[in-house]
């Protein structure tokens, strides 16, 4: 009886192993952390989910730190080679307050991060929110810096950063304008581009665009492998449980 449960032991181990070995390995999947506002919402403020707390943000990226993630930034998706545990933080509107909290923080734990530009209002403020809080935005020169310091790598938005119109005229205008205007005024190449709200093949495609790295607005974690252009983003203001997520690569 020993010897046969014995054998039956040594065979259901061999049968598991093979599974194991013959197993198809699921593409990796990347992180890819939205952040909107930074700081504490002032008490006119319509949606105070928008803003992230700058002692959330330091929480958050510490614990990146310690965990051995890899902030990585848009240019790094095209080399082909990533660091082991990588993770994207996109922020988005260029707002002048990202000097103030959030590249410190970035200093502090030796981290990267992408931030979006809508190239219309460069230097002014964020018009696009009718009802406000308006905050400044980044200048030609804030941006140069940010630019030559190797931790900021810019990403086209929709020119005055609202969503996409319907008419895709007006898209393909809309996304040649951002990309050649960001480049011609700014000398920024964008390789990535931030399309809320819209299905990014169909986008790019009515506008003629190729861009490399594509991210759009839908609610959640990127479900892409790592091997698609297309990578969904996870507003971090509103996502409660950040245990599971940030500290293990997800598998789709």
């Amino acid at each position: 009886m020993t010897q046969y449960l014995l054998s039956a032991a040594a065979a259901l181990a061999v049968i598991s192993a093979a599974l194991w070995l013959g197993r198809k390995r699921r593409p990796d999947v990347l992180p890819v952390i939205y952040i909107d506002k930074t700081g504490r919402p002032p008490a006119f403020a319509t949606d105070a989910s928008a803003w992230t707390p700058v002692q959330r943000l330091d929480r958050l990226f510490s614990r990146l730190s310690r965990k051995k993630y890899h902030t990585i930034l848009p240019a790094d998706l095209l080399s082909g080679k990533l660091p082991p545990r990588p993770v994207l933080l996109l922020f988005r509107g260029g707002y002048q307050s990202f000097l103030g909290d959030v590249l410190p923080l970035l200093e502090k734990y030796g981290l990267k991060a992408a931030v979006t530009l809508p190239v219309e209002f460069i230097g002014q403020y964020n018009a696009w929110e009718h009802e406000g809080p308006w905050q400044n935005l980044l200048t030609k020169k804030q941006i140069s810096e940010l630019k030559d310091g190797g931790r900021v790598e810019f990403v086209a938005d929709t020119p005055d950063g609202n969503p996409l119109p319907q008419d895709e005229e007006q898209i393909r205008w809309a996304l040649t304008e951002s990309k050649e205007r960001l480049k011609r005024l700014y000398g920024l190449d964008a390789r990535a581009v931030y399309l809320p709200g819209r299905n990014p093949t169909q986008t790019l495609h009515a506008a003629g665009q190729e861009y490399a790295v594509v991210f759009n607005g839908e609610k959640g974690n990127n479900l892409q492998p790592l091997e698609g252009r297309t990578l969904k983003v996870l507003p971090l203001a509103r996502f409660w449980i950040l245990t599971g997520l940030f500290w293990r690569m997800v598998r789709r």
